[in-house]
């Protein structure tokens, strides 16, 4: 009889406030995990593609005997897999991370080969009119950091703070190509993709650990921590005597729309937030503005019937 009547106020009061205090835990254990996901998420990829393209650089694997890149055409299919397969899982962060690996190895990395091959041409000057094809390869560089400051610009629209930690990969990709000693085949390239990715990685992982505030400033704290590293190892832009001032002028030019890259994708992102913020605050009022022609018309209609 006695355990059938009313629970004593004490021990409900106790529920509640246990209830309460889980709630409460979930709450602030959730932007928690959602920063661990995000860094996870953000990292992984990078860290996945400089340990395959070291590797690939460093061990003699076993293959066929071919001309074909076949390392760096394994990464890119590794990287469009990754790309799709976080699609289909929506899982985001590790979307927009494949993206930017992608367009980093499919865009920014030929034409930076292509301008640093050309540029170790002998006899290439303006003077002479032989620098056409460095002149050719170097806008076409430009154009593909141009083209991943906007992929990035909308990949971070619903965050503008992180497309400097989206954006390291590639900045740091281009002090690598311009300075890789030697010939650039496939194994300097191999060793200029996995070196930049192992300190993108490095550096998107602190990122990710930082204040909002301090994020857009990973990229460019990397991409000057590379410079200080390869000029100091000796891997500045290769210029040798001799070739007049279109290679120099020219690796100057890539180096300054890089810095510039690493400053304006944050602005970039934001104003594509804005822009997308715009366009939610506008579409709703669309339909009702074709509800209210709508009713009109048939109001028109019907006092015409009449």
């Amino acid at each position: 009889m006695g355990g059938n009547g009313p629970e004593p106020r004490s021990n409900r009061s106790r529920v509640v406030l246990a209830a309460g205090s889980r709630r409460t835990a979930r709450k602030e254990s959730s932007p928690l995990r959602g920063a661990i996901g995000s860094a996870v998420g953000g990292v992984v990829p990078v860290a996945i593609t400089a340990v395959i393209a070291l590797a690939a650089a460093t061990l003699n694997l076993p293959g066929p005997n071919t001309e074909l890149p076949l390392a760096l055409l394994f990464i890119i299919l590794l990287q469009l897999a990754g790309l799709y397969v976080s699609r289909e899982g929506e899982r985001w962060f590790w979307f927009r991370s494949w993206v930017v690996l992608a367009a980093c190895t499919l865009t920014l990395l030929p034409t930076l080969a292509i301008q640093t091959a050309s540029s170790r041409v002998p006899y290439a000057s303006f003077s002479s009119g032989s620098a056409g094809l460095v002149i050719a390869a170097t806008a076409a560089a430009v154009a593909a950091i141009v083209g991943i400051i906007w992929v990035v610009a909308a990949l971070a629209a619903d965050a503008p703070e992180n497309a400097g930690i989206l954006l390291t990969p590639a900045l740091v990709l281009v002090p690598a190509v311009l300075g890789v000693p030697g010939d650039l085949g496939e194994r300097s390239a191999l060793l200029a993709l996995g070196e930049a990715c192992g300190l993108a990685t490095l550096f998107m992982a602190i990122g990710w650990v930082f204040p909002k505030r301090w994020r857009p400033l990973v990229g460019l704290v990397a991409l000057g921590v590379q410079f200080g590293v390869l000029w100091g190892l000796g891997f500045g832009p290769v210029a040798p005597p001799g070739r007049g001032l279109a290679v120099p002028a020219l690796a100057i030019l890539i180096l300054i729309v890089t810095v510039v890259a690493a400053a304006v994708a944050p602005i970039a992102a934001l104003v594509a937030n804005r822009l997308a913020r715009t366009v939610r605050s506008q579409s709703p009022e669309r339909p009702a503005a074709r509800s209210h022609s709508d009713q009109s018309r048939s109001t028109g209609r019907g006092r015409g019937r009449r």
